[in-house]
């Protein structure tokens, strides 16, 4: 397996939510995926490529609640989303939600732009965008990782 830098994605992603119907209905909507299996307890969102990014959502107890910025495990999401054109979209699919934080450029990079809200559970996501040709600059992962842990709460 070749492990060189930046070769890689993501495939799968496993959320634990409260309300399965609440989160298939929200995360369908703002990633624009579709249901590629429920049962009663999961459901698997994405593409119908083989190659598409896969959202497996499994419900918890009533009771289950999230820790904070110590413990293990996921703690938001951030995606680039490929265009400000799509990062407007994902911005009106999250205040429909009622779940929309922020919008902004990226300190010293005006071309790249982030959104940033969070799923019913309270799961930060950030979104990147920027219709400009390039990359974005490695040192802006500080921000955005910094911006994610002031979003934990």
């Amino acid at each position: 397996m070749d492990h060189d830098a930046g070769r890689g994605s993501i495939r799968t992603l496993l959320v634990a939510v409260r309300d399965l119907a609440r989160s298939v209905e929200f995360y369908r909507d703002v990633f624009d995926v579709e249901i590629l299996l429920h049962e009663d307890q999961l459901a698997v969102l994405g593409g119908q490529s083989a190659h598409s990014h896969r959202f497996v959502l499994r419900q918890t107890g009533s009771n289950a609640t999230r820790h904070g910025q110590q413990e293990l495990g996921i703690r938001g999401l951030v995606l680039d989303v490929g265009s400000t054109a799509e990062l407007s979209r994902v911005e009106a699919r999250l205040r429909a939600h009622g779940l929309f934080r922020d919008r902004r450029h990226l300190p010293e990079e005006e071309a790249w732009e982030l959104v940033h809200g969070h799923d019913p559970d309270a799961l930060p996501l950030v979104f990147v965008a920027s219709d400009a040709v390039g990359e974005l600059p490695p040192e802006h992962y500080r921000h955005v990782a910094s911006l994610m842990y002031s979003l934990d709460m």
